[in-house]
């Protein structure tokens, strides 16, 4: 398969880390907690568009802008879980 503009080539592990940066660290854990924990319709489909949106980026760097959107979802549904459980020992 021959590429004819670099936009249409697949993307490499850096290509995810400069456009993610600190949000990959969080970004397995919202895996986690959206479709193993607790599933609910909502985060189902959260999940669902995770897992979606990271097998087609991967396959055209383009669609990299469309990654952004779930990865803050991911990340943010991972830090408020993990503030969650921080303060509940606070509170009690």
């Amino acid at each position: 398969m021959v590429q004819s503009v670099a936009e249409h080539a697949p993307a490499t592990w850096s290509n995810y880390w400069q456009d993610g940066n600190c949000l990959m660290f969080f970004f397995p854990l919202g895996f986690y907690y959206t479709l193993v924990h607790k599933v609910t319709h909502g985060k189902l489909f959260i999940g669902m568009y995770g897992v979606f949106i990271i097998y087609f980026s991967s396959c055209m760097i383009r669609l990299m802008i469309l990654m952004t959107p779930c990865m803050c979802l991911m990340t943010a549904i991972s830090i408020s879980n993990i503030v969650r459980r921080g303060t509940k020992g606070i509170r009690h």
